[in-house]
This record gives C-alpha cells, structure tokens and sequence, in this order.
C-alpha cells in the first residue's frame, strides 16, 4: 500500500536555528526554485487533500495553522495570516513562493511579503 499524506512525506522537526544556519549561505534564487518544485510536487498535495479534504484554499490554510502558530485576521474580502518562526528570511522566502504556489493551483491569488523572522501572508476569501 502506497503511503500518502504527512507520512509519505516524512516530515521532520529541525530547530528554526538549524534552519536559518543552513539556509544562510543559498542565493535566494534556488530558494525560490526550491519551493516551487516543493508545492508541484504530487505527495505535498496528499497532504493538502488528507488535511483539507480537497485541494483549496481552505486546505492551504489548514495545514499552514497546523504546523505554525500564527495570527489571521480578516478585512475587505482579503484574509491575512502572519506566521512567525524564527528560521531566517530564506526561511521566510521558501515559505512565502511555497504557500503562493500552493493557493494558485486552488485557483486563488496570494501575495506575501518577508522579514528575518516571519512571513505575512494576504489572500482571496
């Protein structure tokens, strides 16, 4: 039997420290391509039908809430998510294209912008 969701992709806890330490020295370039190879991949989106339930927008969220704590607030349509980890700002980069990415094949647009130790997120209700 195929395994599927957050078990296939065999996810691991690293310390946001470990992260920002070996992210550090990448040109952000590859970072970006990185993420974007990340959400076309086929075992990611299990995890977004296993979590959500379909491959939405919703479903992105839902899996963004349960790996990080963070704030959402919403205003004019537009809902907003500020995700703070302390991994870097490559950290913030990969996560930023990666969940963009992972919004525009549910057929949404998202925007995000970066600092070292958080992304903030904007999207389509």
């Amino acid at each position: 039997m195929r395994e599927r969701g957050f078990r296939a992709v065999r996810m691991i806890h690293v310390p946001a420290l470990a992260i920002g330490l070996l992210t550090r020295d990448i040109p952000e370039e590859l970072v970006i391509e990185a993420a974007q190879k990340a959400a076309s991949d086929a075992l990611l989106k299990d995890v977004q039908v296993e979590v959500g339930g379909s491959m939405s927008s919703e479903s992105v969220l839902k899996i963004i809430k349960l790996l990080y704590d963070c704030s959402e607030s919403e205003y004019d349509g537009k809902g907003k998510v500020i995700v703070a980890h302390y991994a870097g700002r490559k950290w913030s980069l990969f996560l930023g294209t990666l969940w963009k990415s992972l919004f525009a094949s549910s057929g949404k647009n998202a925007n995000f912008s970066v600092d070292d130790n958080a992304v903030i997120f904007e999207f389509e209700k």
